[in-house]
């Protein structure tokens, strides 16, 4: 598919092949000493007012080791009548400036809303065992260190997640659930409240003691002030990773035995989150959508207008719902079952964490058709395993997965990997609106 001419910024910073020797380019004025290995645009974020952040993901080469490091860097590309943020000036040293397209890339671990990130990787690159921040694994017994780590994930503004490996000097298996913490950077002040709904959680049926062993990863300790949080790295693969594997199906009868029992679960002072919600929400991403890419205009504003004509009987809200449930969230392994992410819960309809799980596993469907029989296994296996139905669920299961499956149309379109799909994501969103029930958990019935 290709964008409209008014997005010519934007087709820049998303080609791969165009945009890979600029930022190269830029770096090595600045002094950066690795050469670049690989380079994928990985993610693109639409923001309010036009703006976009493009995620890349770049492997550097070690020029002492000759061994690749992942990076993660975000531009961010301002609105065509925005000015320029206000931390891309020529004399910043942390950023480099394309000025052909207007766009700026903070240089990681620069972040200008994560104030703290900067100081957490230089002190576990140093392994300054008495830096503030290595204080904070007071949970973790005296003899570990951190001994390296790897960025597992960055938004720009938002959060990164680093996973950082422990040694003890011993022989300690690698892989282990205690040889590596999960440390999460957020913004200053919005540490609290992710980890507020972890603890609770794990205090009402996800303890690591609870049977069977249905979890969320403990908690070790945090700073809000800093926006720090560390983590115990669960054990176990996500699904994700599972598939065209022989434990994908029960893998996924695993995510459904979670989210049942989240679903049966009310955690107090959480904010509704409802069908009106979801479209407001919505609309913005598709209006763009539909502005950029002229080839599915009609039919996404199509399928926009009718899951608000659908969508005007309210769903039940009534239920603790993860918020952003799907295959990347759920940890599998013979001895334990994780619920990962839990930042976005709500208090909303279960049909919407049961609709956005079946909408990632039939876009998984269309990126690796030849996993399909596996998939297809794994759909039936989550469906069997969920028993949190209530009146009318199998009647909005369907509105809530095709509104999934238009949102990662929106995704989709604009990660260039993957934009060829959208149209056929499209079609599925419209296929779940066209089935009024949902046989067998919705497989047959967007899948006949």
């Amino acid at each position: 598919m290709k964008m409209r001419p008014e997005y010519a910024r934007l087709e820049m910073a998303t080609d791969a092949g165009r945009i890979k020797g600029q930022i190269e380019e830029k770096l090595r004025r600045r002094g950066y000493p690795s050469q670049i290995r690989e380079f994928w645009v990985t993610r693109v974020f639409p923001r309010r007012m036009g703006r976009f952040v493009i995620q890349y993901e770049i492997v550097f080469e070690d020029p002492g080791t000759g061994k690749g490091r992942r990076v993660y860097f975000c531009g961010a590309l301002p609105g065509p009548e925005e000015e320029w943020p206000w931390y891309a000036r020529p004399d910043n040293k942390k950023v480099i400036i394309l000025d052909k397209i207007k766009m700026v890339l903070p240089v990681f671990p620069f972040d200008p809303k994560i104030k703290y990130l900067p100081q957490i990787i230089a002190s576990l690159q140093s392994n300054d065992s008495e830096g503030s921040e290595k204080r904070l694994l007071h949970n973790i017994p005296e003899r570990h260190a951190v001994t390296g780590y790897e960025i597992l994930g960055y938004r720009l503004e938002r959060r990164c997640v680093i996973k950082c490996s422990l040694g003890d000097g011993t022989a300690e298996a690698e892989g282990s659930p205690s040889s590596h913490i999960i440390v999460k950077v957020y913004r200053p002040g919005r540490a609290l409240a992710p980890v507020e709904k972890l603890r609770w959680l794990r205090n009402n049926g996800f303890g690591r003691d609870e049977s069977p062993r249905l979890t969320v990863p403990e908690v070790l300790s945090y700073d809000n002030e800093k926006g720090l949080t560390i983590m115990e790295k669960a054990p176990g693969v996500s699904l994700h990773n599972l598939m065209g594997e022989s434990s994908f199906e029960e893998a996924c009868h695993a995510a459904g035995r979670l989210l049942s029992r989240l679903h049966a679960m009310t955690m107090a002072e959480m904010k509704p989150y409802s069908k009106s919600d979801e479209l407001e929400t919505l609309e913005g991403k598709v209006e763009l959508c539909a502005s950029v890419f002229p080839a599915i205009r009609e039919k996404l504003l199509a399928a926009y207008d009718r899951l608000t004509s659908e969508g005007k009987l309210e769903g039940k809200v009534s239920t603790t719902v993860h918020g952003d449930f799907h295959d990347k969230q759920v940890l599998y392994s013979k001895d334990r079952y994780t619920l990962i992410d839990c930042d976005e819960m709500k208090y909303s309809d279960a049909a919407l964490d049961y609709g956005n799980f079946l909408a990632h596993l039939i876009v998984r469907r269309i990126q690796y058709p030849n996993l399909e029989g596996y998939i297809d296994k794994g759909m039936k296996a989550f469906v069997r395993a969920y028993n949190n139905r209530d009146g009318g669920f199998e009647v909005r299961a369907p509105w809530w997965t095709a509104v999934a499956l238009v949102r990662l149309v929106v995704i989709y379109s604009l990660r260039p990997r993957w934009r060829a799909i959208a149209p056929q994501i499209l079609q599925a969103a419209e296929q779940a609106l066209d089935s009024r029930t949902v046989r067998h958990g919705g497989v047959d019935a967007i899948y006949p």
